[in-house]
């Protein structure tokens, strides 16, 4: 959901191997955390995100960019975290 509290699933669907980098960012364009990154199977696959930092803080309330990244592609779309 979207906006949510604590934590947030971000569905994807891979049509081949890929290598995959979900990472999350800040309005102001830093890097906030890193998901998951590798290699993932053809399907449709869910990642949790925990509303935690890299350094495994709480981010505060706010807008965020995620970006899912592939060889082929790079998609970005904003969530809100609301505590």
């Amino acid at each position: 959901p979207n906006p949510f509290n604590p934590s947030t699933t971000i569905s994807f669907e891979v049509p081949s191997i890929s290598a995959i980098s979900l990472e999350i960012y800040d309005l102001n364009g830093r890097l906030v955390d890193v998901v998951t990154q590798g290699l993932y199977s053809p399907g449709r696959h869910s990642i949790v995100w925990d509303g935690m930092s890299i350094g495994g803080e709480s981010v505060s309330s706010g807008v965020y960019i995620y970006k899912l990244i592939t060889p082929e592609t790079s998609i970005s779309k904003h969530l809100t975290v609301i505590r």
